[in-house]
C-alpha cells in the first residue's frame, strides 16, 4: 500500500512537469517584445538592440538587458538608486530615439544608422556599455553581486518608461557634471535651440568635482593638437597674446576663443585637447600651456553628480527628470511617441 502511493504521487509528479512544459514553453515562444510580461523575465522585455563593440563584433540583446549594461558603464554603482533609476530612464529613451534612426535633436545632426547595428558601446558617439565580465573586473568578486542588483533594480522598477516632450522622444543628453556651474542651453553649446534642454541651476556637484583639474601641454604638443602650424613659444612665462577668449555662455563657460590667430568653437577645441568641460582657465607657465577645467563634459540635459546630489535630498528620478529636462514627462512608451 506504501509503495503503490509513492508511486502514484511520483506518476502525478510527472504529469504535472509534462502539463507545465507543454503549456508554459509555447507561451514563453510567443512572448512578444513588450513591456507586458511577469517580473522574472523583465530583462527578455522591449525590442532587440543590435550593438556593436569597440572590438568589432556585433551582439544582440533585449533592450532592458542592454540598459544594465549602459548604467554600469555611465554611471557610479554606488550612487543613490533613484540617480541609477534616472539614468536607466534617460538611456532607455536615448536606445529607443536612436533605433529608429531619427536625428538627434540637441546635435543636429543625422544618424546614419548602419544596416548590421543600432548602436554602439563607444561613448563617444553612442552610450558606454560593459558586459557582466568588465563589471566583476571593475567590481571585484566582493562588490558585484551587490552592485549588479542594484543597478539590475534601478532598471527593473523603471522598465518601459521614457521621456517625452509634447508627447515625443526626446534626446536625452547627459554630462557627468556641471562643475556646479549649472547646465547649459543646447543652443549655446551646439547652436541649436531645443526646448526641454534649457540650462537650469545645479549646486549638487560634490567639491570633488567643482576642483579644477589641470592639464598641461608643451607649446609643440599644443599646436600639433590643434592642426595649427609650427609658430614661436611666446617670450617670457605668459601666452603673450597666443590664446584669447571671444564669448562666453550665459553660464560662463568658454564658448568662442581665438588660438595664434585662428577662431576655435570651445566645444571643438575640448575635443581636440582632450579637456574634461569647457568651463576652463588658461595661462602660460615655465613654457607651457596650462588648461585648469572644472567638471565634466559638455554641461547639457542631466548632470550626473547634480541627480546623485539631489536623490541624496530626497528627491525621486521622475522629479530629476523633470529637472534638467524641461517641460517633459516620465511616462510609459508607446510606438506613437517616435
Amino acid at each position: 500500500m506504501k509503495r503503490g502511493y509513492q508511486g502514484y504521487k511520483l506518476l502525478g509528479l510527472c504529469i504535472l512537469l509534462f502539463t507545465l512544459a507543454l503549456i508554459g514553453l509555447p507561451a514563453l515562444l510567443v512572448r512578444g517584445c513588450n513591456w507586458s510580461g511577469s517580473s522574472q523575465d523583465w530583462q527578455q522585455q522591449g525590442p532587440l538592440v543590435r550593438l556593436h563593440l569597440q572590438t568589432g563584433q556585433v551582439v544582440a540583446m533585449p533592450l532592458e538587458e542592454y540598459l544594465v549594461g549602459v548604467v554600469a558603464a555611465e554611471m557610479p554603482a554606488e550612487f543613490h538608486p533613484e540617480a541609477l533609476k534616472a539614468q536607466a530612464v534617460a538611456a532607455r529613451t536615448y536606445a529607443l530615439l536612436r533605433l529608429t534612426a531619427a536625428s538627434p535633436q540637441a546635435e543636429n545632426t543625422p544618424v546614419h544608422k548602419p544596416s548590421d547595428f543600432d548602436l554602439s558601446d563607444d561613448p563617444e558617439n553612442s552610450q558606454a556599455w560593459i558586459p557582466v565580465s568588465e563589471m566583476r573586473r571593475r567590481w571585484g568578486t566582493l562588490t558585484f553581486s551587490y552592485n549588479y542588483r542594484k543597478i539590475e533594480e534601478a532598471v527593473r522598477d523603471t522598465a518601459g518608461e521614457v521621456v517625452v516632450y509634447r508627447g515625443k522622444l526626446i534626446d536625452p543628453v547627459y554630462c557627468a557634471s556641471c562643475g556646479g556651474l549649472g547646465t547649459e542651453d543646447a543652443s549655446d553649446v551646439w547652436g541649436n535651440d531645443v526646448p526641454y534642454l534649457k540650462g537650469v541651476p545645479c549646486r549638487w556637484d560634490p567639491p570633488s568635482q567643482q576642483q579644477p583639474v589641470a592639464t598641461v601641454f608643451a607649446y609643440d604638443d599644443f599646436f600639433r593638437c590643434l592642426g595649427i602650424p609650427d609658430r614661436a613659444a611666446p617670450v617670457g612665462s605668459g601666452l603673450g597674446g597666443l590664446i584669447c577668449i571671444l564669448d562666453r555662455t550665459v553660464r560662463g563657460r568658454v564658448k568662442d576663443l581665438k588660438v595664434a590667430g585662428e577662431i576655435f568653437k570651445a566645444t571643438d577645441l575640448r575635443k581636440l585637447l582632450n579637456l574634461r568641460s569647457t568651463d576652463f582657465t588658461v595661462k602660460g607657465v615655465d613654457g607651457k600651456v596650462v588648461f585648469k577645467t572644472r567638471g565634466n563634459g559638455h554641461a547639457v540635459g542631466m548632470c550626473q553628480w547634480g541627480a546623485q546630489g539631489m536623490a541624496l535630498l530626497g528627491r525621486n528620478y521622475k522629479e530629476i527628470l523633470t529637472y534638467y529636462y524641461q517641460g517633459v514627462q516620465v511616462v510609459p512608451y508607446q510606438d506613437s511617441m517616435l
